[in-house]
């Protein structure tokens, strides 16, 4: 082999599965949150969002790997995408209980980040006063206590946090089960390869 400058090329090959990759990122993010340490709250809103990206990522490999059209479908909503695989599997699919009610719930707390805007949010309350005094001492403090909320933050709960975990990962054995696909084998992560080195030209 001639070598051209000191320089050989050398190819890397891997094949990357998103469902486990995102398990792993969505694993950890779960159990920091669950920890409860400074932040826990944002680490909570992370894995949810991370929960929407690994349903999809669940989607379009089984997807990718069981439907021979499904390169041409790929870029249709993840709705249109999960009845089509149920269909396919013969699943039923009951968007009113879970774990599919949870899946539905996850998208459209995720819809809330596709296109963040600034809103005014607006909380009534009649509260009980002695004098202004009082109600001073005792109700502006506790505003962090009581301000008002988007629906993605009342949503953004360690309880939702897990729920959403535990049922993408029901519905990707439910899935997988109905796919015949071997569980072990989608769960496993991509493999690696090297080859060369190839002379340069």
């Amino acid at each position: 082999m001639k070598i051209k400058n000191n320089k050989i090329d050398v190819e890397y090959e891997r094949l990357f599965k998103p469902y486990p990759e995102l398990s792993k990122a969505n694993r950890v993010l779960l159990s920091n949150a669950k920890k409860r340490g400074d932040g826990w709250h944002h680490e909570c809103l992370s894995s949810i969002l991370l929960s929407a990206f690994r349903f999809e990522g669940l989607l379009n490999q089984l997807g990718y790997q069981t439907i021979p059209f499904w390169d041409e479908i790929e870029r249709i909503s993840w709705l249109r995408k999960l009845k089509i695989l149920c269909k396919y599997f013969s699943i039923p699919l009951n968007l009113g209980e879970r774990p599919f009610q949870t899946i539905v719930e996850l998208f459209s707390f995720r819809n809330e980040f596709v296109h963040p805007k600034p809103q005014v949010l607006i909380k009534k309350q009649v509260v009980k006063r002695k004098n202004m005094e009082s109600y001073i001492d005792e109700h502006i403090p506790s505003f962090q206590k009581n301000k008002p909320l988007t629906e993605w933050e009342k949503k953004c709960s360690l309880e939702f946090t897990e729920r959403c975990y535990e049922d993408v990962s029901d519905l990707a054995r439910i899935l997988c089960k109905g796919a015949d696909v071997d569980w072990n084998d989608f769960l496993i992560m991509g493999c690696s390869c090297v080859s060369g080195p190839f002379e340069i030209e």
